[in-house]
């Protein structure tokens, strides 16, 4: 709210992190398998690192 750093994409990448959580959770309660435990947990990690890069942008005022 302060940065005035709020926009569609910012929304969309958290809401995407938000699922890839539910996902990682999901399957370490149905299954816990492993490999596509960590595929979902680095895909979150992913997004989580793009939505601070454009936060950092954003704030530099490059976009």
């Amino acid at each position: 709210f302060v940065t005035n750093g709020v926009n569609y994409l910012t929304l969309t990448l958290m809401w995407l992190f938000i699922v890839t959580r539910y996902i990682h959770a999901w399957v370490h309660l149905d299954g816990n398998y492993v490999p596509h435990r960590t595929g979902v947990f680095f895909l979150g990690a992913g997004v989580l690192l793009l939505a601070w890069i454009w936060f950092a942008l954003h704030l530099l005022g490059v976009v």
